[in-house]
């Protein structure tokens, strides 16, 4: 099958070609540089350009005839401006398909959203709606698709929670105050706070099973149903680096709160790459980042294979033989 993936340099891009490719899958890659392209060692073939209304223009006769899916998993996560999320995650959805509608009457639009665009839990299990500008650009994204996707158009959208796998530079933040011994939680709750996550081979896996068996417009949730403490998630990742469990350290959050907003005035000045930000700490404060993974396995026949233990063990040696930690 041929299968065109934005992002394909990204944490869960790098990983989703490997495996394309493994299946035998004709693999083309939109990227915006094709030295990043080549240091990733990514196979088949790259397309370079970005989700801007020009740059798509020019690389649509690079494009193959007749690809059956795109998966887009381009987009961005951290910001210090609040417009970039609508820019890139709404607006460049926006572009990207309707710049491939004018090239194929069928396709196969397989996108990577996020559990931000539903929003952290109540204890009753209902969703609050997106709390972040990240999480409602997702939201916009999945939208616009739902009510514009032509008629031949097949959709499957993705709701992954956290993360976590080889290469996240994310997640790796975590495992480094981890090893320092010390961590700072939101507030007295923090430390209590709950999570699912997936492994990044899991996700993978899922969106490869979604090419033959197209979900339709309503989104998927993919989560192990395994929920975590953020207090057992970072024990874990102590235990497998054979650590003792780490401090953690309470910060009010009024306290987090102005350290974000003088980071973003800082941000206004100069480049910082930190992913404290304003937009993040509306999701920092929320204690209940759980979802239901259970319906997309049973639409897909799949059973989630990497426990948190597992995951954060192949993760651990993964940064360990890169001397990141």
């Amino acid at each position: 099958m041929i299968v065109l993936v934005t992002g394909a340099t990204g944490f869960v891009g790098r990983h989703l070609v490997q495996r394309l490719d493994e299946e035998g899958h004709d693999v083309y890659s939109l990227v915006r540089s094709q030295k990043k392209f080549n240091q990733c060692q990514l196979p088949g073939q790259a397309i370079i350009g970005d989700l801007s209304p020009h740059s798509i223009d020019t690389i649509l006769p690079q494009l193959p005839e007749g690809p059956k899916t795109i998966i887009h998993t381009a987009g961005i996560v951290h910001s210090h401006h609040k417009k970039d999320f609508a820019a890139i995650n709404f607006q460049g959805t926006k572009n990207l398909a309707q710049a491939l509608k004018k090239k194929y009457d069928q396709l196969h639009f397989i996108f990577l959203s996020s559990l931000a665009a539903a929003g952290p839990e109540t204890q009753r299990g209902i969703h609050l709606g997106p709390v972040s500008s990240y999480g409602y650009s997702k939201l916009q994204a999945e939208n616009f698709l739902q009510e514009w996707a032509p008629p031949n158009w097949q959709l499957s959208i993705l709701r992954p929670p956290m993360v976590i796998g080889p290469k996240d530079q994310a997640m790796l933040d975590v495992f480094k105050m981890v090893q320092k011994g010390k961590v700072p939680v939101c507030g007295q709750a923090g430390k209590h706070s709950l999570y699912n996550f997936i492994c990044v081979f899991d996700l993978v896996e899922i969106i490869i099973n979604c090419l033959d068996k197209p979900l339709g417009k309503t989104p998927y949730f993919t989560a192990s149903d395994e929920v975590v403490s953020f207090t057992e998630l970072t024990n874990t990742m102590a235990k497998t680096m054979g650590l003792k469990r780490p401090l953690l350290l309470p910060v009010p959050r009024t306290l987090l709160k102005l350290a974000t907003v003088l980071i973003g005035l800082a941000a206004r000045v100069f480049p910082l790459n930190i992913r404290l930000t304003p937009d993040k700490y509306h999701e920092i404060i929320q204690n209940k980042w759980t979802c239901d993974g259970g319906p997309i396995s049973e639409a897909l026949s799949y059973s989630y294979n990497w426990t948190l233990e597992k995951t954060i063990k192949v993760t651990v040696q993964d940064y360990q033989s890169t001397n990141s930690i």
